[in-house]
């Protein structure tokens, strides 16, 4: 029984090595390949948004956007070290939704805009590990919210405060924790294909014998197992609706978070507004008692009554004030 199974398997095993060799000659030519590109929007409609504003809010830089990591970090050590890829994977696959340049294109800030794609751990942990990647390389990075964008004036405050020349250091030790393989990968000795088949072909053959064997120990055993009781069918079932239904709770409970979230935010907006306008308001009402306690007709102007001389009084008058209510010498409790 032994023998023939392993010369079927030899048989198999050719019959898979000679297919695999076939379908994995390279190709000589492109002409029969099917071209599976097609063009997109390299921005989402919100990212296109906050692109504009912040071109508005800072015209003198240069606002570049969805920028590698690669193209403004640089690996402070030579290529043909044996370490310069664990250096290098890190910034490799990760980019800043915006990059704000001087007209010299050296570096302002980096600008990351968080939405919904942003929720979760594994999400948590790039955002984590790309801002230590900036922070080693001494560049600024400045994060908001989609649902609480600024206005142009609060982003030109951040960028001008934040707009002092960085500086390289050297890459931090915990950079190499975050080591990733896909270059690696490819610079790589890998065994040729006719090698992988012999010792995929060595390992069946290893498992069959041990199939082989346990089946002759087991004897009845695996026909209890083939009989096995449908309760225990129902109840695999039931398990794996318990796991679908929990899946499907918290899937609704984190749309309903972030549905909360985006209405707090929506609420803190109106209410900063509100607040704003009613600052102005009570601004306007102090600057009209501190103009009637502050303008008295001339005497001049009530001997005469010329419209003419009390005009020009009220005129100089009301010039006087604004320039003083603008310096900040009277306010509305005291002229």
């Amino acid at each position: 029984m032994t023998a023939l199974l392993v010369v079927i398997l030899l048989i198999v095993g050719l019959a898979f090595a000679a297919f695999y060799l076939n379908n994995h000659q390279p190709s000589n030519s492109l002409d029969t390949l099917i071209n599976p590109y097609f063009s997109k929007k390299p921005l989402t409609d919100t990212e296109a948004g906050f692109y504009q504003i912040l071109a508005q809010a800072v015209p003198e830089y240069i606002v570049l956007a969805q920028v590698q990591l690669s193209r403004f970090i640089g690996v402070d050590i030579p290529r043909r070290r044996k370490d310069y890829l664990s250096w290098f994977n890190p910034i490799a696959q990760q980019s800043v939704d915006y990059l704000i340049c001087r007209q010299d294109f050296s570096i302002v800030a980096a600008i990351e805009l968080d939405d919904k794609s942003h929720i979760g751990l594994d999400a948590e942990q790039r955002d984590e590990k790309k801002t230590k990647n900036l922070k080693a390389a001494d560049i600024t990075l400045i994060r908001w919210h989609a649902t609480l964008m600024p206005s142009t004036e609060q982003i030109r405050r951040q960028l001008v405060r934040d707009s002092s020349d960085n500086k390289t250091q050297s890459p931090a030790p915990w950079i190499a924790d975050s080591r990733l393989t896909y270059f690696d990968s490819k610079s790589r000795n890998t065994p040729s294909p006719l090698i992988k088949v012999f010792l995929g072909l060595i390992f069946l053959l290893g498992m069959l014998l041990v199939i082989n064997t346990a089946f002759k120990g087991l004897g009845r055993g695996m026909q209890s197992i083939v009989n096995l009781p449908s309760q225990g069918l129902i109840q695999n079932f039931q398990q794996q609706q318990a796991v679908q239904q929990k899946e499907i709770a918290e899937t609704i409970a984190q749309k309903k978070a972030l549905e909360d979230s985006q209405k707090q935010g929506e609420l803190a907006v109106k209410e900063q507004a509100l607040l704003k306008q009613q600052e102005e308001k009570h601004k306007a009402v102090l600057k009209e008692q501190a103009w009637n306690r502050y303008y008295k007709q001339s005497d001049e102007c009530r001997a005469s009554g010329n419209l003419v001389t009390c005009g020009n009084d009220y005129a100089r008058a009301r010039r006087k004030f604004e320039l003083e209510w603008d310096a900040g010498k009277l306010t509305g409790a005291e002229s």
